[in-house]
């Protein structure tokens, strides 16, 4: 558990480690320069399981997540902020998991989102399944809620980047080795102002998302040029700068591009491909983005996408059918659309 400035919520993220039912690790705490009472806290917690490393300056996230890598006596490593806090049954369940697969480097688990106060917001996770195609367009898996071996990370590097450090460390265990979540929500993970990611070092970790979106594309794309950013925010479900162009054969172009890019992370070999999932999710992640982006057109631009896609157009032939059957008295004109289509 890496710290810096924690001294509001790091008590409670120890006091949930302390209070495991899996009683038998090491708990590696580093501290990188705090200068609040963050050590203060810590120092209060007397447990034989605790091993404090202390910096006098700050060296910043990537440094500390390595060091700890490095330091870590055991080869099951479990990751934790210094903000959240983990189920008492986390590394028991994760511990079992990893025990019983040993082909599998990474487990995480699904998350409950809470605010700085620890009211609830939602819970969050996506089906172990589909977590291999999701890693493509987005960073789907909590870095404290990760639990991985030593051995795995370290083949592929460690922590190479200062920000989204965690995304690419997911990405790049994902092309070899096998991984897996837990579908239950075994962290809750807090959301407050000084969250890197999102508040303080938001403008870094968006600079740097970019490239890793870019290059985990460009991985399977055949043709290695750079494409559009508007390609890829629709793909994040993020709609408006495709929608601002008001160009329908950009809109084509991009579904075209998501649908060869989908059949080659189909057809590239990796331990997490499985046919059948990656067609699901494909095409469930294909029909929401066509019925989104329709929904933010103008009406027959809207008309146009629709009837464009061949299993959309079937859901608008039904969808007519079934206006026309709500009337009380016949409507000829959706009688007709329907039957034209």
């Amino acid at each position: 558990m890496p710290v810096y400035n924690a001294a509001a919520f790091v008590g409670e993220a120890i006091e949930s480690i302390l209070s495991q039912s899996y009683r038998d690790f090491e708990f590696l705490i580093l501290d990188d320069g705090s200068s609040d009472n963050t050590l203060r806290v810590i120092r209060s917690f007397d447990d034989p399981r605790i091993r404090l490393v202390v910096h006098q300056q700050n060296r910043g996230l990537q440094a500390s997540l390595n060091e700890g890598i490095t330091l870590a006596r055991y080869d099951l490593i479990a990751r934790m902020d210094a903000d959240d806090i983990s189920h008492p049954w986390r590394l028991e369940k994760q511990v079992a998991y990893m025990t019983a697969h040993p082909e599998c480097a990474m487990v995480d688990s699904w998350v409950k989102i809470m605010d700085g106060e620890k009211h609830f917001i939602r819970t969050e996770g996506i089906q172990s399944r589909f977590i291999y195609y999701s890693l493509t367009f987005e960073c789907c898996i909590y870095h404290s809620a990760v639990m991985y071996r030593k051995k795995a990370v370290q083949s592929v590097g460690g922590y190479r980047l200062p920000y989204g450090e965690d995304y690419d460390l997911f990405w790049q265990l994902s092309r070899i080795y096998k991984i897996h979540t837990i579908e239950e929500a075994l962290l809750w993970y807090r959301i407050h102002g000084a969250n890197l990611n999102t508040v303080t070092k938001k403008t870094e970790y968006e600079r740097y998302s970019w490239q890793l979106w870019r290059r985990n594309i460009a991985y399977y794309a055949e043709d290695k040029a750079e494409i559009p950013a508007s390609w890829i925010a629709c793909y994040r479900y993020d709609f408006t700068p495709l929608v601002e162009q008001g160009n329908l054969k950009m809109v084509y172009a991009c579904l075209a591009y998501l649908d060869n890019l989908s059949k080659r992370i189909l057809s590239v070999e990796n331990p997490n491909r499985d046919a059948d999932d990656i067609r699901h999710i494909s095409h469930f992640k294909r029909q929401y983005i066509i019925h989104r982006l329709a929904a933010q057109l103008p009406f027959g631009k809207m008309w146009r996408l629709l009837l464009h896609d061949r299993q959309g157009k079937t859901a608008l032939k039904e969808t007519i059918k079934r206006g026309a059957r709500l009337f009380s008295v016949p409507h000829r004109a959706l009688r007709q659309t329907a039957k034209r289509l």
